[in-house]
C-alpha cells in the first residue's frame, strides 16, 4: 500500500515505475504484492486504456509466468486482449502469455495459440519453441499430448518456412525422451537434416541422455563417433551427457571409458562427473558383479581425491549403495564415517544406502546409532518411508526381530 501510494505521486513516464515496482515483486517471490501493485496500477486514470496499462499489464503477465502462475498470467493477457491494448494477432505479448502458460497444462497452451492462429497471429521460432516448452514440461505427466502437441508445432515450424534452432530441436528431443519414445526422440536427428542444419553440442547430448534412458548403449556409442566426426568438441557438458547416458544404461565400462577420454582431451572431471560414473556401476547384477563394481568404485574415489576434487554426499550415498550390493556391510559403515570425517552431512538417502547395508549382527549396532542420529538431526536426513523399510529390513536379516518391528511400527 505505501509503495502504491508512493507511485501514484509519481509521474506516470508510460507506467515504467508501475512495471518496475511489479518486476520487483515478483522477483521477490511475492502474488499478494505482484496482485495489489497491479490493481493500484490499473486504478491509475493517467494509464487508463494506453500504452503505459498495456506497459503494465504484460509486466503483470512476465511477473505471474516467473510466479509459475499461469492462469493469473492467461487472464492478464486475455484482458489486455479484451480492452484493446494489444490485438490477439500482436506476436510479441501471446509469446509472453505462452511462455508463463507453459508452467501449467499443456491445454493451456496450445488453446491460446490455436486462438491467437485463428485471430491471424503469424507465429515467429519463438513462439514455436515456446510452444515445445510447454509440451516439454508436460512430458512426463502426460506423454501422448505432449508428444503430439511437439509433432504438431514441428510440422508447422516446417510450414512456415521456418528453420529450427538449438532450442528448438533439443526441447523436441526431450519431449520424446521423457514420453518414454527413445526412437522418436532419435529421429529428431531426421528434422535437423531436412531443416539443412546441424546438431548443435546441446543437441548432440540431449541424444545421448535420450538413448542411454533407453538403455541403448550401442546407440550411445554410435552418436559419440557421430558427433566426433562432425567435428563438435563435447565439451564439459557432453562429456557429462555421456556419462549420465552411461548411468541410466547400467554402462559401467563405458562411464570408466568417458572419465579417461574427459583426462586425455584435458577436460577436468568435477564431482559431477565422478558421480555420474559412480552410478553408472549400480544397481550390480550379481555378487561376483557387485564385489567388482565396488572395488571400482573406490579406486574412482582415490582417483577423486587424487584429482583434487571432494567427494560429496552423493558420492558416499553411492559407494555405500554398492557396499550394500557386495554384502559388504562393514565397508558400508566404514564409508559412511569417512563421510563423517570429511565434513558431509548425509541425508535421507545416505542413511537409507547405509541401514539396506547393515544386514549383520556386526553392523546391526551402528544402524541403530545412525537411525537415531537421522531422527533428531537436520531435516534433510529425517528418514523417509523406504528409510523405516530398509532399516527394519536388514535389522531381521541381523537376527533382531524385536529390534525390527520396533521401527517398523
Amino acid at each position: 500500500a505505501d509503495a502504491a501510494r508512493a507511485l501514484l505521486a509519481l509521474p506516470p513516464h508510460g507506467g515504467a515505475y508501475w512495471a518496475a515496482a511489479i518486476k520487483g515483486a515478483a522477483g521477490r517471490g511475492s502474488v499478494a504484492s505482484v496482485r495489489g501493485l497491479l490493481a493500484a496500477a490499473l486504478a491509475d486514470e493517467r494509464l487508463a486504456g494506453g500504452p503505459g496499462e498495456a506497459r503494465v499489464r504484460l509486466e503483470a503477465v512476465v511477473a505471474y509466468g516467473a510466479l509459475k502462475r499461469p492462469a493469473a498470467a492467461v487472464r492478464e493477457y486475455e484482458a489486455g486482449v479484451k480492452e484493446g491494448l494489444w490485438r490477439v494477432s500482436d506476436t510479441q505479448p501471446l509469446n509472453t502469455a505462452l511462455n508463463a502458460a507453459a508452467w501449467g497444462p499443456l491445454r493451456r497452451a496450445t488453446d491460446l495459440a490455436d486462438a491467437a492462429a485463428a485471430g491471424g497471429a503469424r507465429f515467429d521460432l519463438v513462439t514455436y519453441n515456446t510452444l515445445l516448452k510447454a509440451a516439454m514440461r508436460a512430458a512426463r505427466a502426460d506423454p501422448r499430448r505432449a508428444a503430439a502437441a511437439a509433432e504438431r508445432t514441428l510440422r508447422s515450424l516446417r510450414a512456415a518456412g521456418l528453420s529450427g534452432d538449438e532450442y528448438t530441436y533439443n526441447s523436441a528431443v526431450k519431449v520424446f525422451a521423457y514420453g518414454g519414445d527413445a526412437g522418436r526422440a532419435l529421429r529428431v536427428l531426421d528434422d535437423v537434416a531436412a531443416a539443412g542444419g546441424a546438431p548443435t553440442r546441446a543437441v548432440w547430448g540431449s541424444l545421448l541422455v535420450a538413448a542411454g534412458r533407453a538403455g541403448l548403449t550401442d546407440v550411445c556409442r554410435r552418436l559419440w563417433a557421430d558427433m566426433e566426426a562432425a567435428g563438435v568438441a563435447p565439451g564439459l557438458d557432453g562429456w557429462h551427457a555421456r556419462l549420465q547416458a552411461a548411468a541410466y544404461s547400467l554402462a559401467a565400462d563405458d562411464a570408466v571409458d568417458a572419465l579417461n577420454g574427459m583426462t586425455a582431451a584435458d577436460v577436468a572431471p568435477t564431482s559431477l562427473s565422478y558421480n555420474l560414473a559412480l552410478k553408472a556401476h549400480a544397481p550390480p547384477p550379481g555378487r561376483g558383479a557387485a564385489a567388482g563394481r565396488l572395488k571400482t568404485g573406490l579406486g574412482l574415489l582415490d582417483a577423486m581425491r587424487s584429482a583434487g576434487v571432494a567427494p560429496d554426499v552423493a558420492t558416499f550415498t553411492s559407494l555405500i549403495g554398492l557396499a550394500a550390493g557386495a554384502g559388504a556391510a562393514e565397508a558400508a559403515v566404514a564409508l559412511f564415517e569417512a563421510a563423517l570425517a570429511a565434513g558431509v552431512r548425509p541425508d535421507a538417502r545416505c542413511y537409507e544406502a547405509l541401514w539396506a547395508a547393515c544386514r549383520t549382527p556386526e553392523t546391526a549396532g551402528a544402524a541403530l546409532t545412525t537411525f537415531r542420529r537421522a531422527v533428531w538431526g537436520p531435516r534433510r536426513g529425517r528418514p523417509r518411508r523406504a528409510g523405516f523399510h530398509a532399516l527394519a529390513a536388514s535389522l531381521l536379516d541381523a537376527g533382531r526381530p524385536r529390534d525390527a518391528a520396533r521401527i517398523a511400527a
